[in-house]
């Protein structure tokens, strides 16, 4: 299952169109950190694709609070932001993954792919 953590309406729509209806996964949106964290909580997701800018908290504090919480988490971040400075903290907060604005079908699903990867070894 992928929880798509987004603030901007089309860009939630556009992710869960393909990833639910084109890829068939599971899917939970949440449009701010609190409703993020909380699905998280109750679903457990495979994948997390997160924004970075959101109204309450950042991406980076999410990705914070949950790699505190399950270190084996697989958060990808999902942004309009390509500065240096998130891509760093991205790094440092230990996400497998950082996908640009826009995004295409080939770069999301080359994210799951390498998720998919990663579990069965």
């Amino acid at each position: 299952s992928i929880l798509i953590v987004e603030d901007q309406d089309f860009s939630r729509k556009l992710l869960y169109d393909l990833l639910a209806r084109q890829f068939v996964y599971t899917c939970h949106t949440a449009k701010n950190a609190v409703e993020a964290l909380e699905l998280y909580a109750t679903h457990a997701p495979d994948i997390v694709l997160l924004d970075i800018v959101l109204p309450d908290y950042s991406g980076h504090e999410i990705a914070t609070l949950i790699k505190i919480h399950d270190p084996k988490s697989y958060i990808i971040m999902v942004t309009a932001n390509n500065i240096l400075k998130d891509v760093e903290t991205a790094r440092k907060n230990n996400v497998q993954g950082y996908i640009t604005k826009p995004y295409s079908k080939n770069k999301i699903q080359a994210a799951i792919d390498n998720y998919i990867c990663t579990q069965s070894k």
